[in-house]
């Protein structure tokens, strides 16, 4: 059944300040509301367990979000009006559907298949799609460089493994052997350095994204959730895998020392960065809200509450356009946020 127009509005950006209790402050920090789309322009369907979702390369306004259920992909341009949600254009693909990555440029997406070791580029102008790489085992987390040159490989399945990946001809570039699954990766915005961990553990460890070549170990006061790196590449922002009382921890990755720890209620399935900020939207654990986290001043913003349960992001790269996907509706529904201009 679709929403209400009652409950549409409902679903429009609140207000909530979601706050942390600091540990350890650096003193008190100014704290000013970073800029993100907060206006809600509408939904649409997509599928049964929508998954994971992306926008399509070169600034554009086409979202993609990933239906491993039924090998489906759906895509929309959620700058045009939204009619009738149940409106969405859908690909059907012989794989099922997972992790998405898009570069910079061009008209192609690459799509990891669901729990398993497929690499996939479609086209998302002809609609075609191509195997062009396949791990040598199951893949649970990947990282894009921003040049779109070299995708990073977290392997779920044995043997437990990075694979850093050319993209220009989908050969395997180096590749290192790890002593766990690697459920969680984060490249530095600068292309320098990866960091690679399990929810099961308190460590992460730090290559050098060009080789993969060790450089440190971070422990850590909790086990290894979401995590990302801040817009300077100095410091690793980390949350908690737990979610009684989580913790919220910033490293700086050049000394290997904690800069500052907080506790909050609730925990963090996802990140995604607001493009050319530090800026970040986390779909929460506990609620139906999308919490927004300054990493300059580690201050939450006023969240995004929402009727479902979130657990995907993506944004624009305008920052016109914030995309949340929830799987725990039925059928999978997709909000649109912009920013009202």
């Amino acid at each position: 059944m679709g929403l209400s127009q009652s409950s549409l509005l409902f679903a429009s950006l609140t207000l909530i300040s979601v706050c942390c209790v600091s540990n350890n402050p650096a003193g008190t920090a100014r704290y000013e509301n970073p800029a993100y789309s907060d206006e809600l322009k509408g939904y649409f369907f997509c599928g049964e367990d929508p998954a994971f979702a992306a926008f399509a390369a070169g600034g554009s306004s086409v979202v993609w979000i990933s239906e491993p259920a039924n090998n489906r992909l759906w895509y929309k341009d959620v700058s045009k009006a939204i009619v009738n949600p149940l409106i969405c254009d859908t690909l059907t693909v012989d794989f099922s559907p997972g992790l998405i990555a898009v570069p910079p440029a061009g008209d192609f997406i690459f799509v990891c298949s669901y729990n398993s070791n497929g690499v996939y580029a479609v086209n998302t102008e002809t609609l075609k799609w191509e195997r062009v790489f396949t791990n040598t085992s199951s893949v649970k987390t990947m990282q894009l460089s921003s040049d779109g040159n070299t995708l990073y490989l977290g392997s779920l399945g044995s043997p437990w493994h990075i694979e850093a990946v050319s993209t220009s001809n989908w050969s395997s570039i180096t590749g290192v052997s790890m002593e766990w699954p690697v459920l969680r990766l984060a490249l530095s915005p600068d292309n320098s350095l990866l960091a690679a961990g399990n929810s099961g553990l308190s460590e992460i460890l730090l290559f050098d994204a060009s080789d993969l070549s060790p450089i440190d170990t971070l422990f850590m006061p909790m086990r290894v959730g979401t995590m990302a790196f801040t817009s300077d590449s100095e410091n690793l922002v980390v949350f908690d895998a737990a979610s009684d009382r989580p913790l919220i921890v910033r490293m700086n990755v050049a000394t290997g020392e904690e800069e500052y720890r907080s506790t909050s209620y609730c925990s963090y399935l996802e990140n995604e960065r607001i493009h050319g900020s530090n800026t970040l939207l986390l779909p929460r654990n506990q609620d139906e809200s999308i919490s927004v986290l300054n990493m300059d001043n580690m201050i939450f913003a006023p969240s995004i509450q929402q009727i479902d349960r979130i657990n995907a992001v993506c944004v624009s790269l305008d920052g016109a356009y914030i995309v949340s996907v929830s799987r725990t509706a039925t059928p999978g529904r997709a909000y649109v946020f912009s920013d009202g201009d």
